[in-house]
């Protein structure tokens, strides 16, 4: 129905009056009713522009730095994105080291009768881990690029 009354299809980081009356009404209904005081980003059109932003987010919400990611995992091509990508032919294409992010196995990784989810667990109860507090842990739930590898529940 909104498409067909003339709706925008895409505005990608435009300003429309979709976009408008969305944040009005977001404002009215959720922000106003509960006295929060956010502020709204929307991210750009890809997957990588999403990242980035939850990154940013999560490291300025926690004063954190360091990110969990896991093997085989592909988050995009920009910087921070590249650096939680498992392949290493993407991460060196950045022509730059990236840092701040662990790299632990994901589900099946280290065959099945592992339970990678109970080993991330250990070392974030284990201050003699070596693995800093996150300010986030980036989970790719069913993984594409490093084949199709699905999360088990």
């Amino acid at each position: 129905d909104y498409l067909q009354r003339g709706g925008i299809i895409h505005g990608l980081d435009m300003a429309t009056s979709a976009k408008r009356d969305f944040i009005e009404a977001f404002q009215r209904l959720v922000l106003a009713p509960r006295g929060l005081d956010y502020k709204m980003q929307f991210t750009g059109p890809t997957g990588a522009n999403a990242v980035e932003s939850a990154l940013k987010l999560a490291r300025q919400a926690t004063g954190r730095q360091n990110v969990v990611a896991f093997t085989n995992a592909f988050h995009g091509l920009s910087l921070g994105a590249l650096a939680a990508t498992g392949n290493e032919k993407y991460r060196t294409a950045g022509g730059v080291s990236l840092g701040d992010v662990t790299r632990l196995p994901y589900d099946g990784y280290l065959g099945a009768g592992v339970d990678t989810l109970d080993l991330l667990e250990r070392m974030l109860d284990d201050p003699g881990s070596g693995l800093d507090l996150p300010a986030a842990v980036i989970v790719e739930t069913i993984q594409g690029e490093g084949g199709i590898n699905v999360a088990g529940a």
